[in-house]
């Protein structure tokens, strides 16, 4: 699945340069911003929940992304990222 999404963004970046990103949990969006889903409420709103507590100054994956997204575009998760995460990619 990884290697079918890159190559949909390669895709777009070389119709217009710098048009599609990858940002990839290493983890689950949980594990990657430490809190646990409240099994009562279930992962929609225990997201949300989370979400209201967080402010503009946290360093948390989320909220680097989307400072990413409308600011400088740095953050890279090509496969280059992924294969030092987890040396090899997914072909599924």
């Amino acid at each position: 699945m990884n290697q079918k999404i890159w190559a949909k963004v390669e895709e777009a970046n070389n119709k217009s340069s710098g048009l599609a990103r990858r940002y990839l949990h290493i983890k689950n969006f949980e594990s990657a911003h430490n809190y646990t889903v409240n099994p009562d409420k279930g992962k929609p709103l225990s997201a949300y929940e989370f979400a209201k507590t967080i402010t503009k100054d946290q360093d948390i994956a989320c909220l680097n992304w989307l400072k990413d997204i409308v600011g400088k575009k740095q953050i890279l998760h090509n496969q280059n990222f992924l294969l030092n995460q987890y040396g090899k990619t997914s072909e599924k």
